[in-house]
């Protein structure tokens, strides 16, 4: 059999997850590839595959934009395709995976498991409050990806009985849940404050450009922002030179990734 992941990672925790998922499938004899959907937004293929994974970050409680920026471009499937979901959270993913799952039902994927992973949060607002806004430093963790084995041994299970049914995630009653479908993205926009770019520290090497999900950045050549930027903090967090920085936090509160053993 073969799989295929569609991951949309900001800073990448939710990729490091994906990773460890398709290695696991590998094991269980479904050979699986990972697709970065904003670097290769490739769709037209997905048929041929057994299974399909969709993973995201939690944002503002509930899937990041660039989750939906990605899957507008998936096209419905013609006939049901299986399929898992997974987020990385800092804590709070609330209803991420069931939104995750009603969203693909739309598109004919039919969502048989899901799993939430804890991660540092990489958003720097609340990075800047130390390791009380960091939260969970250093996560995922070694126990947190011996996670995922067990998750990939109820999902290839679940695929080769072939009584493929969705699986039901449950409504979590929170005042916070409704504080994220409130959001939008020009809120999370207007949060980080106007951008400024050092052109003497860009090296303009379009790092930004080609990891913006909402395609909000344009070389002219160094890096332009407009107003479709969502607030995801991706390019503040991954310029290789701390080129990018906001009149609300300068450069305080970057996330560099995970640590990779």
């Amino acid at each position: 059999m073969k799989g295929l992941i569609i991951c949309y990672s900001t800073t990448g925790n939710t990729l490091l997850v994906a990773d460890q998922i398709a290695l696991s499938l590998c094991e269980k004899q479904i050979e699986t590839i990972v697709r970065d959907p904003v670097i290769e937004p490739k769709f037209d293929d997905i048929h041929k595959y057994d299974i399909v994974g969709f993973g995201a970050p939690t944002m503002a409680w509930k899937p990041a934009y660039g989750f939906f920026e990605s899957l507008g471009l998936v096209p419905k499937q013609n006939k049901s395709i299986p399929a898992f979901v997974f987020c990385t959270s800092g804590g709070q993913p609330l209803n991420t995976l069931r939104i995750m799952s009603q969203t693909l039902s739309k598109k004919n994927f039919i969502v048989i498991s899901g799993i939430e992973i804890i991660a540092e949060t990489n958003w720097p607002m609340s990075r800047q409050l130390g390791k009380i806004g960091e939260g969970y430093i250093g996560r995922p963790n070694k126990s947190d990806l011996e996670l995922i084995p067990p998750f990939v041994e109820k999902t290839s299970k679940i695929l080769e009985s072939r009584n493929i049914t969705s699986e039901y995630f449950p409504f979590r009653l929170h005042p916070l849940h409704f504080v994220g479908q409130f959001t939008s993205s020009k809120d999370l926009r207007r949060s980080m404050g106007i951008k400024i770019l050092d052109k003497n520290k860009c090296v303009q090497c379009a790092k930004c450009a080609a990891h913006c999900s909402s395609k909000a950045i344009s070389l002219d050549p160094f890096p332009v922002f407009s107003n479709r930027c969502s607030g995801c903090w991706s390019c503040y967090n991954i310029c290789p030179t701390g080129a990018i920085s906001t009149l609300l936090t300068g450069r305080r509160g970057v996330y560099n990734g995970p640590v990779k053993s």
